[in-house]
């Protein structure tokens, strides 16, 4: 399939992988507005986003399966629409939904209750070779940080190796 580029529904169907991630993006902003209060919303978040990664993964291989190529305009040299381009996204999209975020939002006083529970998660991800992030917004939370993750270190060194 050749897509020129100078038309609207080409351009959009070259986009479409960004279109769809783009829309999921916005429905699970919307989502985490809303429902953020309890697990099972926190548990519907990450639901949402891989359907999402899922989706942009589909409208991914649709473009790969039809054989998309840019028609040589002076827009194809801007967007990519080949096999490289292809296996990037679903590379990226990939790691993307391997990977985990954790948020440490928690101080001193409460260390004791939810260092474990962090510890255990952390065991749990690395275990299964899940890439993790991990942020703090609360301003000591960055302690608690490099206290769990310290501890999970000692006990496996080649987990901080990577």
């Amino acid at each position: 399939m050749i897509l020129d580029l100078s038309s609207s529904r080409d351009l959009l169907l070259a986009l479409l992988p960004e279109l769809v991630l783009t829309a999921w993006s916005l429905v699970l902003l919307l989502l985490i507005a809303w429902r953020h209060r309890t697990a099972a919303d926190l548990r519907l978040a990450g639901c949402v986003t891989l359907a999402a990664l899922a989706s942009t993964a589909g409208a991914v291989w649709w473009l790969w399966w039809h054989a998309a190529r840019a028609a040589p305009t002076p827009l194809a040299a801007m967007i990519a629409v080949d096999d490289f381009r292809f296996v990037t996204d679903w590379l990226f999209l990939g790691a993307a939904a391997l990977t985990v975020l954790l948020s440490f939002d928690y101080g001193p006083s409460t260390a004791p209750e939810n260092d474990p529970m962090a510890t255990a998660i952390l065991r749990h991800c690395f275990k299964k070779d899940l890439q993790v992030v991990s942020i703090a917004l609360y301003p000591l939370g960055g302690d608690s940080v490099d206290d769990v993750i310290r501890g999970v270190g000692e006990e496996a060194p080649e987990v901080l190796a990577h």
